[in-house]
């Protein structure tokens, strides 16, 4: 591992499946001087078999705040080269095109920088709509069928495209948000910024109504890119966004209404806490939970029968 440690002593304990799980080894780090010096150390592990779930990293030492880790991995027997993250379909998406934004790259495995096709700051994919469950990215159901949903600032999503010819290509996206001050995101190709900062107003009282945008320009070269959609402001659902004119891919009409019903939902904050239950009684979701006595604030809404799930907002 890379390691830094700005005192004597300190050590990182490698355990499995929790923090107090099987010690399986314990790496000794160098004094570095500070946090920001980096020095590789190594260490044995044992009692690793098959499929380990969950390695817990247990830092250990005299002093707070004293260490630092900047990569790690297993090295030996079992070592394997790392395979880079391939495109959805398995083949690099041409543009022009629309692209559905749950359909990023397949991520690659072992250690290196071509391997992660995402980052999201939690590990499940707490989406309702039962698609690549067993990844990170929460993907739910809405707009014209699937979208990327509960993101926040920080978190970004890669695709793999392949560009006929230099020029400029048009950047259009469909999101929502519930927010009431509105949310951002923007795409990168090959690690610079392309088009504008897609700034997305409040959509409707939650999450269920997607609009179109426009993106700015994107100027590309023929070749092979990757483009990353990084996400610049928190809760923004994204269904899909389109590089080039696709005027003959057909896109839909980008605005959906998503029916109240009037089954009881389970009222949760963004933490996961469950707060209550709301009768929707065909009321919008900011309505009944105001009525219900919810205070201003950002919640995610759960059917009873836990088919359906959302992310909405009280305004005030």
């Amino acid at each position: 591992m890379e390691a830094a440690s700005a005192a004597d002593g300190n050590k990182i304990e490698i355990h499995k499946g929790s923090a107090t799980g099987t010690l399986a080894g314990t790496c000794s780090l160098k004094n570095t001087g500070n946090k920001s010096s980096f020095a590789e150390t190594k260490c044995e592990v044992e009692g690793l078999k098959g499929i380990v779930d969950e390695i817990f990293l247990v830092f250990k030492g005299d002093k707070d705040s004293t260490m630092a880790i900047k990569a790690w991995g297993f090295e030996g027997s079992g070592t394997t080269e790392p395979t880079p993250q391939v495109p959805y379909d398995s083949v690099a998406i041409k543009l022009p095109a629309k692209i559905e934004a749950e359909k990023y790259d397949y991520p690659g495995t072992g250690r290196g920088g071509d391997v992660a096709s995402y980052s999201d700051s939690e590990r499940a994919n707490q989406g309702d709509a039962e698609f690549r469950a067993d990844e990170g990215v929460d993907i739910v159901l809405g707009g014209t069928g699937m979208a990327i949903g509960y993101t926040a600032s920080g978190e970004w999503l890669e695709y793999t495209v392949d560009v006929p010819a230099d020029g400029d290509y048009a950047i259009k996206v469909s999101a929502s948000t519930g927010m009431e001050n509105g949310t951002s995101f923007c795409f990168l190709a090959d690690g610079k910024a392309i088009g504008d900062t897609i700034n997305v107003p409040q959509t409707g009282d939650d999450w269920s109504v997607y609009k179109e945008f426009d993106g700015g320009v994107a100027k590309l070269t023929k070749g092979t890119h990757v483009i990353r959609l990084v996400v610049t402001g928190d809760n923004v659902n994204v269904d899909w966004f389109s590089l080039g004119d696709v005027s003959e891919v057909g896109i839909k009409n980008g605005v959906r209404l998503a029916a109240s019903g009037s089954k009881v939902y389970r009222v949760y904050n963004v933490n996961g806490k469950l707060l209550g239950t709301v009768d929707m009684k065909g009321k919008k979701a900011g309505a009944a939970l105001m009525d219900a006595g919810f205070t201003k604030g950002v919640y995610m809404l759960k059917s009873i029968d836990g088919r359906k799930s959302f992310m909405t907002s009280v305004a005030r």
